[in-house]
């Protein structure tokens, strides 16, 4: 075999290569993208987690960005959901000290990108005080003999 019979050669499978990973591309899911903001500043909340409803634990959203992107879900047997166009999908997405938002998103072949804006939590606690709760087991100490906690 001369250089030029194994240039062809090696071109061939090369392109061959190239073909085969065109084909496989299509194979997988569509990425959708979740961004969490907060609804009154608009800013990335970086605590954040994304749960799909298949998904056996929520995924964290980049610290920075507050988005979470994946193409597939995977639950807690191991099988693997994959997000494909015409599919309503169901997510819910928390954050410590905010409310909890579910939403259902149908997916598109392009541009799935979506915005959740999550309001903060009004936490209303009551005054603390120094209270002494007795536990009724404490006796007096009375004179020389046994007493406090017995």
């Amino acid at each position: 075999m001369n250089f030029k019979q194994l240039s062809v050669l090696t071109a061939v499978f090369a392109w061959s290569g190239l073909a085969e990973a065109k084909k496989n591309k299509g194979d997988g899911g569509i990425e959708i993208e979740i961004t969490v903001l907060d609804a009154d500043s608009k800013e990335p909340i970086p605590t954040a987690v994304v749960k799909h409803a298949h998904a056996s634990q929520p995924s964290r959203v980049n610290s920075v960005t507050g988005s979470w992107k994946d193409t597939e879900s995977i639950d807690s047997a191991g099988e693997i959901h994959m997000f494909l166009p015409g599919n309503t999908e169901e997510f819910s997405i928390s954050a410590s000290g905010y409310m909890t938002q579910v939403a259902q998103y149908d997916v598109r072949r392009r541009n799935n990108v979506i915005e959740i804006q999550l309001e903060k939590m009004e936490i209303i606690a009551p005054a603390l005080d120094d209270t002494i709760i007795p536990f009724g087991r404490d006796t007096v100490k009375t004179g020389g003999g046994p007493g406090g906690a017995q």
